[in-house]
């Protein structure tokens, strides 16, 4: 067995602990770590590479959702688009659409003071400001949208929009690596 394989399947179990028993800033900042490994750090690539399984991340770009041109026109300071990413969670599930991992990547998820953050920002965020890999703080933050976000008292269920945003983003990739999932699986089971 490639132990890469066994280390996605442990990831893959730790952003599902981090989504429901571990729930909570710490666990979600945590989460951010593990989904840089899986999607900027290779590791679906490498553990792919072999098995060729058409990896599609099913979302919503916000964009595509009507009222957002009408929000985004009164220039709100934060607007965090949350569960709308996800297709189960969203009110709009009929305009999901299956994107690349370079596409899931780069869809909006925010805008603050004007500025578009994106899925990659939002991960690279918290797990690099925020102590999900390390812990850098937001004084050093250059994104501008995500300064105006970490400076903000907003809450969201509880939680910073950004690390909430977190939730949606795992949902999404989780759903989407259930075929590789099965594949690794099955492989480790015969050997």
């Amino acid at each position: 067995m490639d132990p890469k394989d066994g280390f996605f399947l442990e990831t893959l179990h730790d952003v599902e602990k981090k989504l429901s028993t571990e729930r909570g800033t710490y666990g979600l900042v945590k989460m951010s770590g593990l989904l840089r490994q899986l999607l900027l750090d290779s590791l679906i690539d490498d553990v792919n590479r072999s098995r060729k399984c058409r990896i599609r991340y099913r979302a919503i770009d916000v964009h595509d959702v009507p009222f957002t041109a009408v929000i985004l026109a009164g220039n709100p300071t934060i607007y965090s688009f949350q569960d709308a990413l996800d297709p189960q969670t969203s009110m709009n599930e009929h305009l999901a659409r299956d994107f690349t991992k370079e596409q899931f990547l780069q869809l909006v998820v925010a805008v603050a003071d004007g500025e578009e953050v994106t899925v990659y920002e939002t991960i690279v965020h918290a797990a690099h400001r925020l102590g999900g890999v390390h812990f850098d703080g937001i004084e050093k933050e250059t994104h501008p949208g995500l300064k105006v976000m970490s400076k903000s008292t907003i809450s969201v269920g509880g939680f910073s929009p950004q690390v909430r945003q977190l939730e949606s983003i795992a949902r999404v990739v989780l759903r989407s690596l259930d075929e590789l999932r099965r594949c690794v699986e099955k492989d480790i089971g015969r050997r």
